[in-house]
Formats: structure tokens, C-alpha cells, sequence
């Protein structure tokens, strides 16, 4: 088995929301502002998007593209101050980062989740009151093994493309892709949960999966650890045919949502920014990955 949770520089992962993926595989083109941004592999946590669109890095150095393999240390981003920017960007601002740790408490008092998760990100706000926040900047962002492209944009072709890993079907009802790319599509659902042939090597492989990603949740006890580690276990089904024999591949149909998931879907495009990672994480996660029903989900979309 390939060890997906390493760097993997024959594959370049570009994460984007399925509004967006609608647009960019219409137009074959991805627009970045000063980068495109890419994960060798895939990211360890799911933090800009929950489409990944799965690259041959070669196809697209053969055309030209140049990449940059990013190295998360000081040293590194000193000498490079505009990738720096790039990298850290506002969301790295100290004031920010409290302000995002509370916002999780808030989230996790909601579910009475267990009180040493909530004491954790305590600390870590208590942390942030240093004045060097660089030390977790660099250790928050290695988690994306990042790559950039060293342009604002780039064309692809169909062939340059090796997977496309989507939530589920009931995505396409509302930001359907084009024909073209059905062959390249894999769905998280419909290997949810986690499930292969016993004692076979993606197994074995699964479990030390869910031990890695267990750990990376004592340090981060606020990110959704499953919903990441089955983006990489479908990622292994996606780049090592395989693998695919000894999963239990159970398609899943399109979902009847209520109508206040139904205007969730519609108003995807105009959520911020900022916001609309934890929109799709309660819109697509909770509510059709763990087929979650309950009333307070629905609740925090009428807010």
C-alpha cells in the first residue's frame, strides 16, 4: 500500500467546493491570485474544499508548468516572502486565530464532546498570546504538503486529470460535472465508512490509517479526523487500481433533502469565504455523509 498520509510528488491535489469545481471543469482552468495552489498527495486536513481534483504532475510539467515543492520552515518562507504571504495569509493573524479557536469551543460545547477537547484548544488560545505564532503557523500548514504552481493560472486538459474525489451523487443534483469526466469520479460515500476485506493489505492499511489520524486528533482535537482519513483512503483506492479489489463498494443513490438543505445547496456560491468550509462540513458531512437528521443542523441554516 501507498502511504497517502507522505508526500506524493507524482500527484498534484487541487482542493476546491463543488460550486467551484462545476465552473472549472466547464472551463478547464484554474485561477489563483498570485499561485495556484496544490497538495502533493492528499492533505491531511480538508480545510479548502471537498472536491479533490487529482493531477498527473508530469503531464503538466511536459506542458511547461513550473512547481515548487514548499518547505515548512523559517528559513524557507524568509527567502521566499511572497510565498510566505501566500501561506500564512490572514488567517494566520494571531487576533484571527483566537477568534476561529473560540468559534470551535462554541461548536464543540454544542455536542458535548468530551471536556479535554475543549480544554485543549483553551490552552492553544493561551498560547497564542506569544508574540511568535510561527511555530504553529508552520505546523498547522504542513498539513496541506503544499506545492504551488509559479502562476495565477493554469489550463488542463482532461488526460492531465487521474481522479476526481467527490462527497457524493447528491452534490451533482445541484452542481452536476460534465460527462466527460464520469469516468474519473470517485465517491467518499460510497466507501462510507471505511469497510475492506478483512485481513487483506488495505485492511491493514486502513487500520494504521485510523491510528495516524487518532493522533492527529490528540493534537487537533476540533478537526473532523474521519471525514479526512476517508479522503485518503479513497484517495489510495484512486491511485492504486488494486486496492479497489479489496474494498466493499457499496454505491449510494441521491438524497431527498428538506427544503432548508435544498436553499443551503443554492446559496453556496454566496457564502463568504471565510465561512464556507464549516458550511459544507454541516451541509455535506453531517447531513449526508453521517446522514445526520437532527433538528439543530437544520437550525443553524435558518441563522
Amino acid at each position: 500500500m501507498i502511504n497517502t498520509l507522505e508526500n506524493d510528488d507524482e500527484h498534484l491535489v487541487h482542493m476546491c467546493f463543488c460550486d467551484e469545481a462545476q465552473n472549472i471543469f466547464e472551463d478547464q482552468f484554474i485561477k489563483g491570485k498570485k499561485y495556484v495552489s496544490f497538495s502533493r498527495g492528499m492533505p491531511i486536513g480538508m480545510t479548502h474544499g471537498d472536491t479533490a481534483i487529482v493531477f498527473n504532475r508530469s503531464k503538466l510539467e511536459s506542458k511547461g508548468y513550473k512547481f515548487i515543492n514548499l518547505e515548512y520552515t523559517k528559513e524557507f518562507f524568509d527567502k521566499q516572502p511572497d510565498l510566505k504571504e501566500h501561506v500564512y495569509g490572514e488567517d494566520f493573524d494571531k487576533t484571527n486565530i483566537r477568534k476561529i479557536l473560540k468559534k470551535d469551543i462554541r461548536e464543540l460545547k454544542k455536542l458535548n464532546v468530551d471536556k479535554r477537547k475543549i480544554k485543549s484548544i483553551k490552552n492553544q488560545i493561551e498560547q497564542h498570546k506569544n508574540d511568535d505564532i510561527s511555530p504553529y503557523v508552520l505546523k498547522t500548514c504542513s498539513r496541506e504538503k503544499g506545492a504551488v504552481l509559479f502562476d495565477n493560472c493554469i489550463d488542463f486538459e482532461l488526460e492531465d486529470i487521474e481522479t476526481i474525489i467527490c462527497s457524493s451523487r447528491t452534490v451533482h443534483k445541484y452542481y452536476p460535472l460534465s460527462k466527460d469526466y464520469s469516468s474519473k469520479i470517485l465517491y467518499l460515500q460510497d466507501y462510507y465508512p471505511c469497510s475492506s476485506i478483512m485481513f487483506s493489505p488495505l485492511h491493514e492499511y486502513c487500520e494504521e490509517l485510523e491510528l495516524s489520524f487518532d493522533n492527529i486528533k490528540e493534537a487537533v482535537p476540533e478537526l473532523d479526523t474521519y471525514i479526512a482519513m476517508m479522503y485518503h483512503y479513497v484517495y489510495q483506492l484512486a491511485i492504486n487500481e488494486q486496492s479497489r479489489i479489496m474494498a466493499v463498494f457499496d454505491p449510494k443513490p441521491v438524497l431527498e433533502l428538506s427544503p432548508i438543505f435544498e436553499q443551503a445547496f443554492i446559496n453556496l456560491p454566496r457564502i463568504d469565504k471565510a465561512d464556507k468550509q464549516d458550511f459544507v462540513d454541516r451541509l455535506l458531512n453531517k447531513r449526508i455523509l453521517y446522514d445526520n437528521k437532527e433538528s439543530w443542523l437544520e437550525d443553524l441554516f435558518r441563522t
